[in-house]
């Protein structure tokens, strides 16, 4: 008597389901990847403007009015930061460099920080938004800032 062995192992079709799946699951994945790499890099945007937002809320609680513009930029280039600058209104712009290893998302774009003045003239809060003149889609601002 001959004995039949039946074949084991996947088919084709079994096998370009998973591949199909895992095309899905990387075509999702590879864009949301992509934000939390720029949104982590605006990051250290927002440290680097926290350091000014110190000095420029010392200056205004001892003066009572916020310096002249640049006198407390940062123009030392961090990792992705181009420059932290602020005017005479302590509004900071923070603008990004705009070439890797930037996430290509957010090179060359800015936003700002704005300081809120209390009625007794002492600076309270700050708020950041997209701003100056190539806006940073909201979307990648830290939740602290949107």
């Amino acid at each position: 008597m001959e004995m039949k062995h039946k074949q084991s192992g996947f088919t084709l079709i079994e096998l370009m389901i998973v591949v199909a799946i895992i095309g899905i699951l990387a075509a999702v994945a590879i864009p949301a990847y992509q934000d939390y790499v720029a949104r982590s890099q605006v990051s250290e945007a927002v440290a680097t403007a926290g350091a000014l937002k110190t000095s420029l809320s010392e200056f205004h609680s001892s003066q009572g009015d916020c310096p002249a513009a640049g006198t407390y930029d940062d123009n030392e280039r961090g990792r992705y930061t181009e420059s932290a600058t602020h005017d005479d209104e302590c509004i900071i712009t923070v603008t990004m460099r705009s070439a890797a290893p930037v996430n290509a998302a957010i090179q060359g774009k800015t936003f700002t920080v704005t300081p809120t003045v209390s009625t007794n003239n002492r600076i309270v809060n700050w708020t950041c938004a997209p701003g100056g003149g190539n806006a940073m889609d909201i979307k990648y601002l830290p939740s602290g800032c949107q």
